[in-house]
C-alpha cells in the first residue's frame, strides 16, 4: 500500500504539475510536512496523502491547505480512554446517545475530520484533537487551539466520505470558497474503476 500510494501522489502531482513525476522535487514545509519544492511563494499544488488497510487517498489544491485522513472501520467499541484523549465533552456527550454500533462509526467520521484538518494545518498531533471542532456531518471546522495562528483557526471545509463499505475518508481544505470535488479510483485489478463522489 506504501509504494502504491506514493506512486499514485507522484503520479497525479505530475499530471497537475505538467512535469514528468520523476523531476518533482519535494521540501519539508512548517511543522515537517511534505510540499512540491517551489521557488518563491506558495506552491502552486498543495497535497497531502494517507493510507490505512485496503485503502489510501490523496488531496490536492490550488494553493490552499489540505489534508486528508482515512480509516478503516470496525465495529469493536472504541475505548473510553482514547475517546475522552480526542473528543471534546459536547462531542462526547452526542456519541453517548448512539448505540454502541452508531456510536463507532460516529467516532471514526468524528477522528477522521478532527486528523483531515491537523493534517491540513501542517501540525498533527502537535494540538490536542480535542480543540479541533467538528460536527457529525459536512460542514465547517475550526481550531480552539491558542498555540495556532488565528488566522489558521477558522475557514476549514470537510467533508467526509465512505468510499468501500469498510472505509472512512475525510478531507480538510484551508478554504469555504473553494469546492471540494472528490474523485475515487479504484485500484483493482485492472486499474479502470473511476467515479465521482458528490
Amino acid at each position: 500500500m506504501f509504494l502504491a500510494s506514493h506512486a499514485a501522489l507522484r503520479l497525479a502531482l505530475a499530471t497537475y504539475r505538467g512535469t514528468p513525476a520523476h523531476e518533482l522535487a519535494f521540501e519539508t514545509g512548517s511543522g515537517g510536512r511534505p510540499e512540491l519544492a517551489w521557488s518563491s511563494g506558495a506552491p502552486p499544488i498543495r497535497f497531502n496523502l494517507t493510507h490505512t488497510p485496503g485503502l489510501f487517498a490523496v488531496s490536492l489544491t490550488r494553493r490552499v491547505a489540505c489534508g486528508v485522513d482515512a480509516e478503516r472501520l470496525s465495529t469493536r467499541a472504541v475505548d473510553d480512554s482514547l475517546l475522552s484523549a480526542v473528543l471534546s465533552p459536547l462531542e462526547l456527550a452526542r456519541l453517548d446517545t448512539l448505540a454502541r454500533n452508531e456510536a463507532t462509526a460516529a467516532f471514526h467520521r468524528l477522528w477522521t475530520r478532527k486528523e483531515a484538518v491537523l493534517k491540513a494545518l501542517g501540525l498533527g498531533l502537535k494540538v490536542d484533537p480535542r480543540c479541533v471542532l467538528v460536527g457529525d456531518e459536512d460542514e465547517l471546522a475550526f481550531v480552539n487551539d491558542p498555540t495556532v495562528e488565528p488566522r489558521s483557526r477558522t475557514g476549514w471545509q470537510v467533508r467526509t466520505f465512505q468510499p468501500t463499505p469498510d472505509h472512512v475518508v475525510s478531507v480538510a481544505i484551508g478554504s469555504v470558497t473553494e469546492a471540494l470535488r472528490p474523485l475515487l479510483i479504484e485500484l483493482e485489478p485492472t486499474f479502470e474503476a473511476a467515479r465521482r463522489l458528490d
